[in-house]
């Protein structure tokens, strides 16, 4: 909610804010000199006022995406090494214990929730780039983060729309199941996976976990002139949300569901405060 523009901040409370989000993207390191050398972007106007009191102070994919870039970028490096090795497996059985240790931790549940871990980054900043695209001629930082954006929203839009339709071609009998089973490890980490009363229910966790990055990402930049449309939508998530996860109890321990619930009011609390103490009354 701090990058609301028309949500009236105390500058110490966006201090506070801008370094949270620095620890939550893993910049604890001093990799702007490293920066300097790779990027060069011309000075531009930040998407708004809030935008940069929060740490987004460009518009520009990569001015913003920090250390999660060199986290997926290495993710994928590890990929092509598993590759690698269990092409050449047969052949060397010296690297049979690395590769089957690699396996281990690169399969496809630790790569989907390394996905689920990172995705509102990738359509938060992408769509932002996207949405202010300058192809600035002689200015090849800008132009490489125009292409990686529409590279990295293309393949995440893909990802989210495969699972869709994953579900939806399955066999119509015991697609609820079947689809627990093959993405348990990840898109339903930390729920019961064997209640089998309303087990339908379950499905609502990544629902919900995709649904509301989705609306925040639409808020935050498409509706940025429109405080009631954005206090009001987050108001409303987190109200269902709140719901379906006292209603259906959908994680595996009541520490987990109250947390989770907690979550939840404490976003009503917030919305609720926005409501009565901004210009939207």
């Amino acid at each position: 909610m701090a990058m609301f523009e028309n949500l009236k901040i105390s500058a110490n409370a966006m201090i506070l804010i801008e370094q949270m989000r620095t620890f939550s993207n893993f910049d604890m390191f001093p990799m702007e000199v490293i920066y300097d050398q790779l990027y060069y972007f011309p000075d531009a106007d930040p998407f708004t006022v809030n935008f940069e009191m929060s740490g987004t102070e460009s518009t520009l994919f990569l001015s913003n995406i920090g250390t999660p870039l060199w986290i997926m970028l290495t993710m994928v490096i590890l990929a092509l090494i598993l590759a690698l090795l269990n092409k050449c497996r047969q052949r060397f059985t010296c690297i049979n214990k690395l590769y089957e240790k690699l396996n281990k931790y690169l399969n496809k549940d630790s790569y989907m929730r390394f996905f689920m871990e990172v995705s509102f980054d990738m359509m938060f900043l992408t769509t932002l780039n996207l949405y202010t695209i300058e192809w600035l001629k002689g200015y090849s930082s800008v132009q490489a983060s125009n292409i990686i954006s529409i590279v990295l929203l293309t393949l995440t839009s893909s990802v989210i729309i495969y699972l869709v339709v994953k579900f939806f071609r399955l066999p119509k009998e015991g697609r609820v199941e079947v689809y627990i089973d093959a993405f348990g490890a990840s898109l339903f980490k930390g729920t019961q996976v064997d209640r089998r009363e309303q087990k339908w229910a379950l499905l609502m966790v990544p629902a919900l976990f995709f649904v509301k990055r989705i609306v925040m990402v639409l808020i935050l930049i498409f509706a940025k002139d429109y405080l009631w449309v954005q206090v009001g939508l987050l108001n409303f998530m987190a109200l269902s949300s709140m719901m379906i996860t006292v209603w259906y109890l959908p994680y595996d321990s009541k520490k987990a569901n109250f947390f989770e619930a907690f979550n939840d009011c404490t976003m009503l609390v917030i919305t609720y405060h926005a409501w009565c103490f901004t210009d939207f009354v």
